[in-house]
């Protein structure tokens, strides 16, 4: 798979029930040959397709609830009934019941999606020993909104996280409408903006929604805020403040947050639930191309953790994931095959009926894929998690402490072991350990871009999301 190098225009191909069916059938042949993972350190071979026709001038919505858990999704068997709009467009889509993140918190995840890159590619990363700051997307990488403006989308984006979605880290490239207000803007403001742009917008038109509102501090509006039981008038402070502290993490306070937590998740499908209504109004659902998912979950004390951005166990990062082809094709259907949600980029690009930029392997969802995801922690280390049928691995790399091959590395069994409490050594996948080790070995593109300051306005606003304390 390459995913750094030369980037140049991307090509049309035919635009059909699967646009990319062909080419991406000998893909998925030739990285079944090499092995699932073995396409993160192998070319997949050379596309061949016909560019006579031009894309198909259909409009695309993506939207990314930020800090969105499957675990808390009723999509998902979550007893709460937390997320009905997103069950109805399951309905007329396809679900993705395994569906992993690329990032661990907001950045590495968008940029993930937005390129088709991992996060070493693309560049939008965490400065290693820092906590908030955060280098830019790579100048060189192009992003989806850029490549669908070139080809005759019109694009906007509405943003509820303006703090790190922010066009300082290089995520408006591409749009004609990047619409960024306060620190913080909640799902009625940020559908209410989105739909009156996209009714404004012909057709073919790029939408994109990020949805904040399930994010620390955990504070749903009034009646979502009473929407689930376990709130407790004993509880005061901030959800990391408590939780993170162990003899603080008592039943009562993690059913508190979840309640509230809960809230949030509800009223972020409310808010979904009127885009897709407003988008029927228009005339302009049926055939809509609809992507619905999260950039990353949240951990409420599993694996003694709280938050997110560090780590890689389960509540973090199985994200809830929807597609909603044109015409409902596919209806109904749900895929259990674990998939990264760094398809989404291709899966976008295959459906208009426009190659991936040279470099980036652009893999749709629906044609089997390595499923990775690398970061980097507040403390500098680089951690890289891959997945091969029901067992994962997990490394954490310290550059303090000299050679890599010798550090921790885990593989658990999530069917045996879904609690992640038994890590396995990685004698016990020794397949899954060299292709980890050969993606590790790869050499990066460098990123030129700065690192934006925090000034004290930006701190504020960290600080009301939980990253300062």
């Amino acid at each position: 798979m390459e995913q750094g190098g030369e980037q140049s225009s991307p090509a049309v191909l035919r635009s059909s029930h699967r646009p990319a069916r062909a080419w991406l059938a000998g893909l998925a042949r030739i990285g079944a040959a090499l092995g699932v993972l073995a396409g993160l350190a192998l070319g997949l071979g050379a596309r061949r397709v016909d560019q006579a026709h031009g894309p198909a001038s259909i409009d695309v919505v993506l939207v990314v609830i930020d800090t969105l858990r499957a675990r808390n999704v009723s999509l998902y068997g979550y007893e709460r009934r937390t997320t009905p709009n997103l069950e109805a467009l399951a309905r007329d889509g396809v679900t993705w019941d395994a569906a992993i993140t690329p990032g661990t918190w907001t950045v590495p995840a968008h940029g993930a999606i937005f390129t088709g890159l991992m996060p070493s590619f693309h560049g939008a990363e965490r400065v290693k020993g820092e906590t908030l700051l955060t280098t830019p997307l790579n100048p060189e990488v192009r992003t989806l909104a850029e490549i669908l403006g070139e080809h005759g989308w019109q694009t906007g984006a509405f943003i509820g996280n303006t703090t790190y979605v922010t066009s300082l880290l290089g995520f408006d490239r591409g749009f004609e409408r990047f619409s960024v207000n306060e620190y913080r803007v909640s799902a009625k403001e940020i559908v209410e903006d989105g739909l009156a742009w996209f009714a404004a917008a012909k057709t073919p038109a790029f939408l994109f929604v990020n949805i904040v509102d399930p994010h620390e501090p955990y504070a749903p509006p009034p009646p979502f805020n009473e929407r689930f039981p376990g709130r407790s008038a004993d509880i005061h402070g901030e959800p990391r403040e408590i939780l993170g502290r162990s003899a603080a993490r008592t039943p009562a306070a993690l059913e508190h947050f979840r309640a509230l937590y809960d809230g949030d998740v509800a009223f972020a499908d409310w808010g979904l639930g009127e885009l897709l209504a407003g988008l029927r109004r228009l005339g302009r659902y049926r055939d809509t191309l609809i992507v619905v998912t999260s950039d990353h979950g949240e951990h409420f004390g599993e694996n003694d953790i709280v938050g997110h951005g560090k780590g890689g166990f389960e509540p973090l990062l199985h994200v809830p994931l929807v597609v909603k082809y044109p015409a409902d094709r596919e209806a109904g259907a749900r895929v259990a095959r674990r998939v990264s949600t760094i398809g989404i980029f291709g899966t976008i690009l295959a459906e208009v009926g426009i190659l991936p930029p040279a470099g980036v392997a652009g893999t749709p969802l629906d044609v089997p894929h390595p499923v990775v995801l690398e970061d980097i922690n507040a403390e500098g280390q680089r951690f890289i998690v891959a997945y091969q049928g029901d067992r994962k691995i997990l490394w954490r790399i310290d550059p303090t402490r000299g050679d890599p091959a010798r550090q921790d590395m885990r593989v658990y069994d999530l069917v045996d072991d879904p609690a992640e409490a038994k890590p396995l050594p990685p004698a016990s996948a020794p397949g899954l350990e060299r292709h980890l080790r050969a993606f590790a070995a790869r050499p990066r593109p460098i990123n030129s871009a700065p690192a934006p300051v925090i000034d004290a306005e930006r701190e504020r606003a960290l600080r009301r999301l939980g990253y300062v304390e």
